[in-house]
């Protein structure tokens, strides 16, 4: 089975926050030691209110455009997150009402019990779980959208 990126997208919410402004919040840090131990030099904070399928739809919706492809061409949705909006609906139903799509199968699919919380692994992992519950077949486009490192949302879409 192969499959190739038909296009890809990204979305970070807000301004950017640097570690020098969490010092100013009263964080106890300074700027070498977050640098030194996780290499971040700014991250960003949703918005209150501000839902994870939110931030997802953003990435999505420049995947699509990247594409050049409409919702309505979407096959599946998988998410993979550890921060779902809910159990119930799942966070890639949600997603899918906002996209606007009503044919697709839309799945959340967590691995975080079966790898630990794996964050940049999370959507090959997702995915990997799809192809082997039989639910990706040869010709289906799909929306993978996840997490990354609890920092940026990303989606791609891909063919098979």
């Amino acid at each position: 089975m192969f499959a190739r990126i038909a296009g890809v997208g990204s979305y970070l919410p807000g301004s950017p926050v640097s570690n020098a402004d969490l010092v100013a919040r009263g964080v106890d840090t300074n700027d070498d030691w977050v640098i030194c131990c996780t290499g971040i030099k700014t991250r960003h904070f949703a918005q209150a209110g501000v839902t994870s399928s939110d931030l997802a739809f953003e990435a999505c919706r420049r995947a699509l455009a990247s594409a050049g492809k409409a919702a309505s061409d979407i096959d599946l949705i998988i998410v993979a997150t550890s921060t779902p909006d809910a159990i119930f609906p799942s966070t890639a139903c949600l997603l899918q009402a906002k996209l606007g799509d009503r044919g697709a199968m839309a799945k959340t699919i967590a691995t975080v019990e079966r790898h630990g919380n794996s964050s940049a692994a999370s959507i090959p992992l997702a995915l990997g779980a799809a192809v082997l519950d039989g639910r990706v077949q040869r010709g289906h486009k799909l929306l993978l959208e996840g997490i990354g490192g609890g920092f940026t949302w990303d989606a791609v879409l891909l063919q098979f």
